[in-house]
């Protein structure tokens, strides 16, 4: 699974002082092009897709509780 944080309205310098305190920096692919807000059709942050295949499975804006993205997650990986 790859994981890409797209912090497309924030600064380069700004999204990497807060980052490690959200994910493992090592693993993030950084995004700041507009094409992929537009390409999804991203009004506002944040917002999540899990996208399978290229096809959005889901997609939420704010928060969401850590169980319930493990139990999608597991489900994409198990089916």
């Amino acid at each position: 699974m790859t994981f890409v944080a797209v912090a497309g309205r924030s600064s380069p310098a700004a999204s990497r002082a807060v980052a490690p305190s959200l994910f493992d920096p090592d693993r993030i692919f950084w995004g700041y092009d507009d094409g992929l807000w537009q390409r999804y059709g991203v009004r506002g942050q944040p917002v999540t897709f899990v996208i399978d295949d290229g096809a959005i499975v889901e997609q939420w804006f704010g928060g969401r509780p850590e169980a319930d993205i493990r139990a999608l997650l597991e489900g994409i990986v198990t089916s």
